[in-house]
């Protein structure tokens, strides 16, 4: 990890510390997929928290990018927020949960 920390700072100027939040985020988002797709995988909550994590993931990077090139208002990294290809997968996990227990309110 050492030495992919240091390219990545060296090319993109990001602080060492960040690069290691973003692969311990990365490192979060695998783990609870497995747990959510192995362990419950008809349970909303675990669902739900894979993509409160996707979304704080995506977050995490557009604000790294956005404090290099310029700030952009936060009613667009919300927007963006569920663009990621991330967000697909506990995203069609919700819908099929919905789906299968009749509940359209959702």
């Amino acid at each position: 990890i050492g030495d992919n920390c240091t390219a990545l700072t060296a090319a993109s100027g990001i602080d060492s510390f960040q690069v290691v939040a973003i692969l311990l985020l990365r490192l979060a988002i695998g783990n609870i997929f497995r747990a959510a797709s192995f362990s419950n995988p008809d349970q909303p909550p675990m669902w739900k928290k894979s993509l409160d994590l996707c979304i704080k993931f995506h977050a995490v990077l557009l604000r790294l990018q956005s404090s290099e090139i310029d700030k952009d208002s936060k009613s667009d990294e919300l927007y963006l927020a569920y663009h990621i290809s991330d967000a697909i997968f506990p995203l069609s996990n919700l819908i099929r949960i919905m789906e299968t227990k009749n509940n359209r309110k959702r």
